[in-house]
């Protein structure tokens, strides 16, 4: 079963599966993002996984989702950071090299008791203390 859960962050898409799910399934997730990508540049995904059966991913699922990205390239391209919630140790590992594979994909995995470290890691910028902040005339005078 996928579900959409109900975070009050309107830039920050929930998301939690547990178990099977099917191709309606599928298609509710990427409705849910195409609508948080409508007339926003960049959005959070927070996806907790308690239990993933993948016996019956079929190729009517698979369709479905290479259909919405294909017609929809802004859900990963605005999908800004992504934060897994899960105990399931090889998704966590999987997860990690999806993340290293997408440049420009912020993302990090978190156990089921870190759900609001989850959370928090979302809402903040870890980057703002390591960001090179230079004015014009700041760059001019170190360029010149």
């Amino acid at each position: 079963m996928i579900e959409i859960i109900d975070i009050k962050d309107t830039n920050i898409c929930g998301l939690r599966i547990d178990g099977k799910f099917d191709a309606q399934d599928v298609k509710g997730i990427f409705d849910a993002l195409t609508e948080k990508v409508k007339g926003k540049n960049k959005f959070k995904l927070y996806y907790e996984i308690s239990n993933l059966d993948l016996s019956n991913v079929s190729r009517e699922m698979i369709e479905v989702e290479f259909k919405y990205l294909y017609k929809n390239p802004a859900i990963i391209a605005n999908m800004e950071k992504v934060a897994l919630v899960s105990d399931v140790e090889w998704l966590k590992k999987v997860a990690a090299v999806e993340f290293a594979l997408i440049p420009m994909l912020e993302g990090k995995t978190f156990s089921f008791d870190q759900k609001e470290a989850a959370m928090n890691w979302l809402k903040t910028d870890q980057r703002a203390g390591k960001r090179m902040d230079l004015t014009v005339s700041k760059l001019v005078q170190t360029t010149c």
